[in-house]
């Protein structure tokens, strides 16, 4: 790859025609959230007022998040925007979204521990998406996914028929970490059919602390531990499930976002997901063409997180290309410490790409992916 475009007229961000955030987070915990539960989950928000733990009794977390360290690499890095681990909503988010001249944003849950018991999951769900309806309409350029729990696809499925259609819904979002079985098991066809009927994208966001797959993350002692492998390793299990169990053939208008492992490990497993096709092919008789085709068509990745590529721009920029700039959404991940700004993405990447090509990482990709 050679210097050869320059990002033509695109000198900074502010040239570039939008910049769309495509993993913002609103922290909304458990003890906020129950008054917007209805009444069916009456048992739910009984247990969460009345128990002392009621937070913590069906966590689903195994590895503490150490939220003091988020802030202490907040102040390594100079990086402003509101605190890690506190309650926070859309105006929070708007905050930081001005600071950064960031014009839209996808916003994601990050407030209530992933839950183990089916039921205390669907109760949250349903009263985080309550929340979401009566929260986003004041702010029109944030935009929600709906949440879903891989705990109870059944009640994931009738979330999206009463949400799908509601101005502030443009995805629904599932956690990766809580996917077991891996999402080719036909338990989650309910899920995949009710968003390709509503045509939203899913946004599998995986995340540290739960354990799930594969076993050996269970001896991880320290968070620095799985924070380096919880995310890309999730996403590769959960990518190869998705092409090799045939749900892109039984649900061709399904759009998958991964969030939050970056792209690194992209192309890696492109190649090693097409040698597998090609030598063990009469295993998947399912699949019929090569896998990367179908996450090429279907799938859609947020950058963050970079990493620390400002020394090695020209790495990052093959990557990208690598990755396929088509499918690639920019993303901050605010209110994490280490979430990266426009400019550590554009700056990098802008001497190898095209105007047209820039556009569509910060932004116009985004517009399409979630119909804004």
């Amino acid at each position: 790859m050679s210097r050869t475009t320059g990002g033509g007229e695109l000198r900074t961000v502010d040239d570039l025609d939008t910049v769309v955030e495509a993993d913002g987070h609103v922290t909304a915990p458990a003890p906020m959230l129950l008054p917007y539960m209805d009444a069916e989950f009456d048992d739910v928000r009984e247990f969460y007022e009345r128990s002392p733990n009621g937070s913590l009794e069906f966590s689903a977390a195994s590895v503490a998040s150490p939220l003091y360290l988020y802030e202490r690499m907040k102040e390594r890095e100079g990086k402003e925007g509101f605190s890690f681990g506190r309650p926070s909503d859309a105006g929070d988010l708007l905050e930081v979204m001005e600071e950064h001249g960031i014009d839209r944003a996808i916003a994601n849950n990050l407030g209530f521990s992933p839950r183990r018991n089916p039921r205390h999951a669907a109760g949250l769900v349903n009263a985080y998406n309550n929340w979401v309806r009566e929260e986003f309409d004041d702010y029109p350029n944030i935009y929600a996914n709906m949440l879903g729990t891989p705990l109870d696809p059944e009640f994931t499925a009738a979330e999206i028929e009463r949400m799908g259609d509601h101005d502030s819904t443009v995805g629904v979002q599932l956690l990766g970490t809580l996917l077991r079985p891996l999402p080719g098991d036909p338990q989650y066809d309910p899920v995949w059919e009710a968003a390709s009927a509503h045509d939203l994208p899913v946004a599998i966001h995986t995340g540290t602390g739960p354990r799930s797959f594969p076993k050996q993350f269970w001896s991880a002692e320290t968070y620095a531990e799985d924070h380096v492998s919880a995310h890309p390793m999730l996403h590769m299990s959960i990518l190869t499930s998705f092409v090799f169990k045939g749900v892109f053939e039984r649900f061709p208008d399904l759009t998958i976002v991964m969030q939050e492992a970056g792209i690194g490990y992209l192309p890696y497993l492109k190649q090693r997901m097409d040698a597998a096709y090609a030598e063990l092919g009469y295993e998947v008789p399912g699949v019929t063409r090569p896998p990367s085709e179908y996450l090429d068509e279907h799938v859609y990745f947020c950058t963050q997180p970079l990493g620390h590529t400002h020394g090695t721009p020209e790495h990052l920029a093959w990557l990208v290309e690598m990755a396929g700039i088509d499918n690639l959404l920019w993303s901050a991940d605010v209110p994490h410490p280490d979430f990266d700004t426009p400019e550590e993405l554009f700056n990098r990447v802008k001497p190898y790409f095209s105007a047209a090509e820039l556009n569509k990482l910060m932004g116009k990709n985004a517009e399409r992916v979630f119909g804004i």
